[in-house]
């Protein structure tokens, strides 16, 4: 299945959402769905992780305007209809925000839907 995701790409002195679809498939997190879009579509995207198991707190961003660990928040529990108006914001500079939404043609402010 294909999800879409706004991303919030910036720096300092601002920055907008820009908008990714990507594949998605069962058990997959945010974390997995940003690092395909950062491997095959912006590979100059910043995006913090380190464990990768809920433990250490560096993949924490807004998702669909929550405060989540993307390492640990399912696209399986989130609403994949369309993209979310909230988003996720990365820690890093350039501060991904994403949002996921599933559709025939096409996953944080990023907001992961």
């Amino acid at each position: 299945m294909k999800a879409s995701f706004r991303i919030w790409r910036g720096d300092a002195r601002g920055g907008d959402f820009r908008d990714y679809a990507t594949e998605v498939a069962e058990g997959m997190v945010v974390l997995d769905a940003v690092h395909r879009i950062q491997a095959e579509q912006a590979n100059d995207l910043a995006v913090r992780w380190n464990c990768k198991a809920g433990k250490c707190g560096s993949c924490s961003a807004e998702v669909n305007g929550l405060p989540r660990l993307m390492c640990m928040t399912r696209l399986s529990d989130l609403p994949l209809e369309e993209p979310a108006p909230g988003g996720w914001r990365s820690g890093t500079s350039s501060a991904c925000k994403s949002s996921a939404s599933a559709s025939s043609a096409s996953s944080a402010r990023t907001s992961a839907t």
